[in-house]
């Protein structure tokens, strides 16, 4: 993140991925998996970038954790932030649901980099709260029934325990493809 932030030249990191990736070394089913990190690790980036400005030594504080709505905020196009924050759930609830920006409050996610997971259950509270303390997201077994990405959140600023953890599910691919729990 922080060479990224201060290139000088105008070598691309997306233009040398796409050209590895012709070039056979990165593999075609790859490649979307790879572009998705790679959108989330820059939406991350610009907002921490804007909530933690340079320090002493000149960087934004990268490994800092930041507010969920602000990492949604970067990585969504402004057009679509207030219809993004302000959904409520499909499923009705007694007295109202609240919004994403309500329910979402005071969470924040903290990563800098992506771990491939090998197995189906990886993300739970136990491993999100470990997820969190190291800095790092998952990136799914291939062939996921459901999710491809499993982003950590934090749910409130307080002593962090596995009681605040959730997660920020992605899938990736067509999103109307049929999955094997009806999901779409």
């Amino acid at each position: 993140a922080i060479y990224m932030n201060h290139m000088t030249t105008s070598l691309n990191v997306v233009e040398k991925l796409a050209a590895i990736s012709d070039d056979g070394i990165i593999d075609k089913g790859s490649r979307g998996e790879l572009a998705a990190r790679l959108l989330l690790l820059f939406a991350y980036d610009r907002a921490a970038a804007k909530i933690h400005p340079s320090k002493p030594y000149g960087y934004p504080k990268y490994s800092a954790a930041i507010p969920l709505v602000s990492f949604l905020e970067e990585l969504f196009a402004e057009e679509w932030h207030e219809r993004i924050l302000n959904c409520t759930p499909t499923v009705p609830s007694e007295g109202g649901a609240p919004s994403l920006r309500e329910a979402f409050d005071g969470a924040f996610v903290r990563f800098s980099h992506f771990v491939k997971s090998g197995v189906g259950n990886v993300v739970n509270t136990h491993t999100a709260f470990a997820a969190v303390a190291r800095g790092m997201a998952f990136q799914l077994k291939p062939g996921s029934d459901v999710f491809d990405i499993a982003i950590p959140i934090v749910m409130k600023d307080e002593l962090l325990h596995e009681g605040l953890m959730s997660h920020l599910f992605i899938r990736l691919g067509d999103p109307f493809e049929e999955v094997s729990d009806g999901l779409a």
